[in-house]
């Protein structure tokens, strides 16, 4: 090999290593504007329940039960899941851009290793559940009363928008070739998602 095919060869390297290793600039923006999109929804969500007075009525029998126990509702604790998701993968490429390795390998260790453990499967059991049972009938898992209160953006904020940062971290790792350096192994990952599930089961 000569001294111009091994220079070569360094450079590419070298640029192989630099894209696996620098931030993307287009998963901060889209994070961010998913992020925002989801602090809004919680806010939202947050200051019209704990602001509803909800009548003595059998039809906002539901609803009433909803305010009580908000926080003890799997899509609620997926949504705020997905909400700590979204600031370490933003921390983490912003570190990675601003080449702090020390603070950010730590960052991204945790980063890869709730996503298949916890955000992943988490969303698409809350997406599939949902969508399945609801097309089955609706009045079993979110009854029509419910839109009077729910705006249906609301709705597809809890129940679909959360596939797509999976998509996005998904397509992401594999372009800069980080899906092989998941911090993870697939027993551990199943154990934390069991486990999981079984502190959720416990409240």
């Amino acid at each position: 090999m000569s001294r111009v095919d091994s220079y070569n060869r360094n450079v590419q390297d070298q640029n192989v290593e630099s894209k696996k290793k620098g931030g993307s600039l287009a998963s901060i923006l889209l994070y961010g504007v998913i992020l925002g999109f989801y602090l809004f929804t919680i806010v939202y969500h947050s200051l019209k329940l704990n602001g509803a007075n909800f009548p003595e009525n059998p039809k906002y029998q539901l609803l009433i039960i909803i305010k009580k126990f908000s926080m003890f509702y799997f899509t609620i604790w997926n949504f705020i899941l997905q909400i700590i998701f979204l600031l370490l993968a933003i921390v983490d490429e912003v570190l990675k851009l601003a080449n702090i390795s020390r603070i950010q390998s730590g960052i991204e260790k945790i980063r890869l290793s709730i996503f298949p453990s916890l955000v992943f499967p988490s969303a698409l059991i809350v997406a599939c559940i949902f969508w399945g049972i609801w097309h089955i009938d609706r009045e079993l898992i979110f009854p029509k009363t419910i839109d009077e209160f729910y705006p249906p953006w609301m709705n597809h904020a809890l129940h679909t928008f959360i596939i797509f940062p999976l998509i996005i971290e998904v397509i992401s790792q594999f372009k800069y070739n980080n899906i092989q350096n998941v911090a993870i192994t697939k027993k551990r990952a199943a154990a934390i998602l069991i486990l999981y599930c079984a502190i959720y089961q416990t409240l």
